[in-house]
């Protein structure tokens, strides 16, 4: 009885008509799942039983039926005439909820979920500059900043050291020790100057340095001022 004067409210005042989808949807929901009728919207269509099907088959399909046929009406009922008209060919409440989705779900919400899509799964990899990494952690801040998203700094600091790889396990535990947390930007600079200091410790010598290391002189240069030094002593 609640679910029927619910779906009468809706018809005074609140029709589908192409610019409300989130209110609508809302209202609707409460409706579908008063009528126990909700997971009509997500449950594909059984197989039509055949004259060799269970009773229980019959019997599952006959109710899937009548709930989907009341689902539909309640649906387009609940629609202003042109999009009850656009929608009522489709055999399936799931294909309209479906479609429903497709056409009208807030774009923002789209992007929104995208944004932090990537930014959770934001993953340097071994053969990346620290520099470019850091440039692609921030563009993503930024990029959900925008969208109204805003991580708190000791967040961003969190998830840029959980997004290094593997190599870099030691420092990030050598970091995470420390009695107080860095500020992001420290950190970004701590990062550079751990990858510099690890391409000049694999930065392989010159041959002129190596070969000079290797022979070294077995005496010093004599630097004195006595030219006869070098004599046979009389």
């Amino acid at each position: 009885m609640a679910a029927q004067t619910f779906i009468f409210e809706i018809l005074k005042t609140e029709r589908f008509d192409g610019s409300n989808y989130s209110s609508w949807k809302r209202n609707i929901g409460y409706v579908l799942s008063k009528e126990e009728l909700d997971e009509i919207l997500i449950e594909s269509r059984p197989h039509s039983p055949s004259n060799d099907s269970s009773q229980d088959t019959n019997d599952k399909y006959a109710t899937w039926k009548r709930k989907n046929r009341r689902t539909r009406n309640i649906l387009l009922c609940t629609m202003v005439d042109s999009y009850a008209s656009k929608y009522e060919s489709m055999r399936t409440a799931k294909e309209m909820h479906e479609r429903l989705e497709r056409e009208h779900v807030d774009p923002s919400l789209i992007k929104q979920s995208l944004a932090m899509k990537k930014y959770n799964e934001l993953k340097m990899s071994e053969s990346t500059k620290i520099s470019y990494h850091v440039h692609t952690f921030l563009a993503l801040i930024r990029e959900v900043q925008v969208i109204g998203m805003q991580p708190k700094e000791p967040m961003q600091v969190v998830h840029l050291m959980n997004s290094l790889p593997n190599s870099w396990d030691t420092f990030i535990t050598s970091v995470a020790v420390r009695s107080k947390a860095p500020k992001l930007e420290e950190l970004i600079t701590v990062l550079k100057g751990e990858e510099e200091r690890r391409n000049a410790r694999h930065t392989p010598a010159s041959k002129e340095t190596v070969y000079m290391k290797k022979f070294k002189p077995f005496f010093k240069p004599y630097k004195g001022k006595d030219k006869n030094v070098f004599k046979k002593k009389q």
